[in-house]
């Protein structure tokens, strides 16, 4: 495990410690029944079945491997933009140390869209996936290679009973094996090795062969533009997560509609309320 993965996977251990000391897994659970699942699966499969490009556009201020790139901005002008612009869903970084992000920018940008909305962070106790549940997460990313076999089964069968998605996310065939031993349908394959933030996206082409026709497969990290989305859409991706290709935008929500438009992808937003 690199140096990089081991501070953002310590700082989540004592960021857990403070979340347990100041709520319970019975309140946040009780705040969470508040909100109605939008289906965050259930859109992509759609997508899927009707052969559109489905895009799942990030919100996020910076990264460990780019820095900040993003000085500021408004959460929710650029979640609406992401939505009348076409896409399939909404993720959110809420890590705050390492990616600047905020759970408050989850709950900006779920209360602007009709969209499912992914919470983006390093979750690895059963506290953060009830958090996630208190503040309207859609679906939840959990990392293969972050958790054991047992911790990953344990926190997916939380998010589901919490009637919340769960995007599992691997690197590599190891990571594989823990995912396909899940309920989950929705496989991450992040062309991003989290050990030295190197991106190689024929990492999907070869994880992609392994993983089963239903389950779907979401491509994320070096998707920069038109040439890796018709690369990956040969070899039979529809999902796609991209956050800096639109984030380093002056407009994210144009730079969307710009890919789109390239790649011949008509969406129609009306598919979204299924």
């Amino acid at each position: 495990m690199s140096q990089i993965l081991e501070k953002i996977l310590s700082e989540k251990a004592s960021e857990v410690s403070s979340l347990k000391k100041n709520n319970s897994l019975s309140n946040l659970e009780k705040i969470g029944h508040g909100f109605k699942r939008r289906g965050f699966e259930k859109i992509l499969f759609n997508f899927r079945t009707q052969k559109k490009l489905a895009v799942i556009a990030e919100i996020k201020k910076a990264s460990p491997s780019n820095g900040q790139f993003k000085a500021d901005f408004d959460v929710e002008e650029i979640s609406i933009s992401y939505e009348s612009n076409g896409a399939a869903c909404i993720s959110v970084l809420t890590d705050k140390k390492f990616f600047m992000g905020s759970l408050e920018n989850l709950a900006l940008a779920r209360n602007k869209v009709r969209l499912p909305v992914l919470r983006k962070d390093f979750i690895i106790d059963p506290i953060q996936v009830a958090e996630s549940f208190a503040i309207g997460s859609d679906c939840i990313l959990l990392i293969a290679s972050a958790l054991s076999q047992n911790k990953l089964i344990e926190l997916e069968s939380q998010a589901k009973t919490y009637g919340m998605d769960c995007l599992l996310e691997v690197h590599n065939e190891q990571d594989l094996i823990k995912v396909l031993n899940c309920k989950s349908k929705l496989v991450g394959i992040n062309n991003r090795n989290l050990n030295d933030f190197n991106v190689d996206i024929a990492t999907t082409e070869r994880l992609l062969k392994e993983v089963p026709t239903d389950k779907l497969v979401v491509s994320e990290s070096g998707i920069n533009g038109k040439a890796e989305v018709e690369y990956l859409e040969k070899i039979g991706v529809t999902s796609y997560l991209i956050g800096e290709l639109l984030m380093k935008n002056k407009s994210p929500g144009l730079a969307l509609k710009k890919l789109l438009m390239s790649c011949d992808k008509t969406i129609d937003i009306r598919s979204n309320e299924e």
